[in-house]
This record gives C-alpha cells, structure tokens and sequence, in this order.
C-alpha cells in the first residue's frame, strides 16, 4: 500500500468535513417576547407589570423575574404574567422553567397561539422534540401563517427522523413567503436527506435568485454538485464563493478538498495554506494540508504540518498516525514508533479497532 492510498480523500469525506448542510443545533425561530400587557383592574398588578417590563428592558433579568412572579402570586389566573416569567426564563436560558411557565399560561388561556410557540420553542430548547412539535403543530392550528412555528416544527420533525413531514412545513413556509432564504436551504437540506438532490439543487438555486451575492449559498450549492459528481458546476460555485467572500476560510478549505479527489496536490496545498493564513486554528484547514503533502511524498513538509496538527487536535489519532508514516519515510525511526505509539494508544482508547490494527502492524513493520 502506497503513503498515497493511505490518504482517504472521497467524496464522502468533503460533506462530512463541513460541506454538508448541517440541521441546526437549536429551534432557529426567534425566541418569544412578553405578550403585551393590557391595563389591569388591579392597579398594583398593572405597576408590578409595568416595572417588569422595564426591568427586562434594562437587562436586569433576576429582578424581571422576581416582580413577575410576585404578580403571580398576586393574580395567579392571569395567563400573560406567566407568559412574562417564561420569556425572562427564556432569556436566561432556563428553558425546563420557561416551558413550565408557559404551560400555566396555556392551562389558563388555552386557545392563543403566542404561548403555545414559546412553550415549543423552550421544548426544542431542552431537546423533548416529540412535545415541541406538539406544541409547534398547535401553534399553526390556531395561527396557520405564522412562520417562525412552521420553521421550528420542520427543525424538530428532522431531528425525529421524520423528514416527509418537515418537508410540508418548509413548503408552507415558502408559500407564505417566498422570498425566505432560511426556508429554502432548510428544503434543500431535507430533500438531500430524502435523496432527492436535483430538488436540492433547485432550492438552492431559488435561494441564489433571491440573495445572489450570498457566498454560504454558493458553497452549498458547490457541495451538493460536487456529491453528485459534477465537479465543473461544483467548483464553479466555489470559484463564486469565493469571489463573494474572500476572506471565507470554508471556500478555500472545499477548493482543496475538490483537488485532492482529483490528486491535484499542488493545487490542494495552496488551497489549504489560503485556508490556514485565515483561520490558522482551522483543525480542518491544517489536515487537508498535511494529507496533501503526504500524498504528494513530500515527507519534511507532511512533517511540519502532522505536528501542527497534533498541536491543533491532540486527541487525533490519524494526525499521530500519518505524522508516523512521514517520520518513517525520513528514516527518523526513534520519532516515527513513538508517533505510532501514540496513535496506537489513541485508536485503542477511541475503541478504533481498524485504526489500532493498522498501527500495530506498521510498529511491527518498523521493528523487524
């Protein structure tokens, strides 16, 4: 097996290395805001309410959070008090008591749309995404425009597995506005799951008709092509990516992917070094580098760049590993087995059965 073939550069490897598009972490829809409030019989709940508000204007959230909740006390059937205790919990994060607010808001006004969103998007925010749907789905029952909900269901219905049904929420989304640019890239990300990419393209596509100067878009889109193996269309996206943000350190890091499948090494190193002047911290960008100057036998260079990298990312058992391969080809023996050592050890503790293997036997190799 030649140090080239020891490389892994696919197609595959370009998507999982930041190309694919990535379901968001949290609901993305904006978080809720306190209902208004209007006058209150009670004079002191209507001041109570008044200096809450303020409070969470200027910031000062404990001191929002404990005038509300002396208006609860006060008149515990008023469903906006609990909206507003659940928004400054939301403000501070703590989305398990603001669900719990809002759910007392819901138990006393069941039918506004407002509370229902807030208590989904707290949902989402803890990770119960089988009830922030519900939620989301009540939502839209009561207020079938809104928006922000439909974007929040389709989030959570993916992070379920349940694609088909995010789909319909991405398609509503873009009917009732069919400029929103979040809307079409979450479609395109959920035809790419259901393995529909000529769809996923035109999403995109529509995305760039709106925001053609959108270089995110561009890059995306130059992932999509290059996974169905239209390298053409997908470096002529990057190219525009990178013309729209030349400072974009993903571009330069996907350029460099695109030339090591087509073991254009010289090229993928530039690439990489334009990636690493930007982000020197790029774990991604610094790999890329030292898996072309390996795969290009140019051993001192994969040298220097596989220690960089062990700086960057010292749990990497591969970086410990090929920096091995590379001290081994310079004959600098003593350095290249404590390299491999240590990637030994690491693919041991990271339960990397093949990776284990493959460094004993390259030990064993070295040793004889």
């Amino acid at each position: 097996m030649t140090v080239i073939q020891k490389v892994s550069l696919t197609i595959g490897s370009l998507l999982v290395a930041g190309m694919a598009i990535a379901l968001p972490s949290v609901a993305l829809a904006n978080p809720p805001v306190v209902v208004s409030q209007q006058q209150q019989p009670n004079s002191a709940i209507a001041d109570l309410l008044k200096e809450g508000r303020k409070q969470v204007d200027s910031g000062n959230l404990a001191a929002a959070l404990e005038i509300y909740q002396r208006a609860a006390g006060l008149e515990p059937n008023n469903a906006k008090i609990f909206s507003g205790i659940g928004y400054v919990q939301t403000l501070q994060g703590n989305f398990d008591d603001a669900a719990s607010a809002y759910r007392r808001a819901i138990a006393i006004d069941q039918n506004n749309p407002d509370f229902y969103y807030a208590l989904a998007y707290s949902l989402a925010n803890t990770g119960d995404n089988a009830s922030a749907a519900a939620a989301y789905r009540r939502t839209v029952q009561l207020n079938n425009k809104n928006v922000k909900a439909l974007l929040g269901l389709g989030i959570v219905l993916l992070r379920q597995g349940d694609s088909q049904n995010a789909l319909w929420a991405y398609q509503q989304v873009v009917a009732l506005e069919p400029k929103n640019i979040e809307a079409y890239q979450l479609l395109s990300a959920t035809l790419l799951q259901e393995k529909r990419p000529k769809e996923a393209i035109k999403a995109l596509q529509k995305a760039l008709e709106i925001a053609p100067r959108n270089a995110n878009l561009q890059l995306k889109l130059g992932a999509i092509f290059i996974d169905q193996g239209d390298m053409n269309a997908g470096i002529a996206a990057l190219e525009k990516a990178a013309k729209l943000d030349p400072r974009n350190p993903q571009v330069y890091v996907q350029m460099g992917r695109v030339l090591q499948i087509q073991n254009n090494w010289d090229g993928a190193i530039k690439a990489f070094e334009k990636a690493t002047n930007i982000l020197p911290n790029s774990v991604e960008a610094q790999a890329g580098l030292a898996d072309s100057y390996l795969a290009k036998s140019d051993f001192l260079m994969a040298t220097i760049a596989y220690r960089r990298l062990t700086e960057l990312a010292p749990q990497n058992a591969q970086a410990y590993y090929n920096l091995g391969l590379a001290l081994k080809e310079r004959a600098r023996t003593p350095e290249a087995i404590a390299a491999l050592e240590k990637a030994r050890d690491l693919f041991r503790s990271q339960n990397q059965v093949e990776g284990f293997q493959k460094a004993e036997a390259t030990l064993r190799q070295i040793r004889e």
